[in-house]
């Protein structure tokens, strides 16, 4: 009886761990919005929410078009695919030219310049930061206050001039 007792909470458990955010990078070169996301494919329609990470940050909501095999924006600042054609939602002005881009339609709480999403089961909320290195960005979701909370994501944007590099070893640490 206590063996099956343990299953049954081992599955309860298990119904209820976190599920992982999923996001990407969106460019928009001449008003033509692209997101690079990892995963299984996205389908016709899938909601995005877009954030940007200058301050104030602002919050988009957008929609996949289609996929794409390829797309010059990202292929010449090194992000990898697959890609995605994306539209800003109705009610939505322009999509801006670069941000983060999470599946789902998450819930949005303004503080101030900076922005927390509210996503996922059970509900994670996520802040958006971006940092420089030397050559590019660094573009990161975290489940908290960044830098002190967990990393969620990561994604490198490469600049191909040189920056002042502004990041701290937590942006871009492996396994963070």
């Amino acid at each position: 009886m206590r063996a099956l007792a343990a299953l049954v909470l081992g599955f309860i458990a298990a119904g209820h761990a976190p599920e992982p955010v999923r996001a990407g990078l969106l460019v928009t070169t001449s008003g033509h919005s692209v997101v690079a996301i990892a995963g299984p494919a996205l389908t016709d329609g899938a909601a995005l929410t877009v954030v940007t990470t200058e301050e104030p940050q602002q919050v988009w909501r957008a929609v996949v078009v289609k996929r794409v095999a390829a797309s010059d924006a990202m292929d010449r600042h090194t992000v990898n695919g697959p890609y995605y054609e994306v539209t800003s939602d109705s009610g939505s002005s322009a999509l801006p030219d670069l941000a983060i881009a999470v599946l789902g339609r998450a819930a949005v709480e303004q503080t101030g310049k900076t922005v927390r999403l509210r996503l996922g089961s059970p509900l994670v909320m996520i802040r958006a930061r971006s940092c420089t290195s030397s050559e590019g960005l660094h573009l990161t979701l975290w489940n908290g206050q960044p830098l002190k909370a967990t990393r969620l994501w990561h994604a490198y944007y490469y600049l191909g001039y040189d920056v002042t590099p502004t990041c701290q070893a937590a942006d871009y640490r492996e396994g963070a």
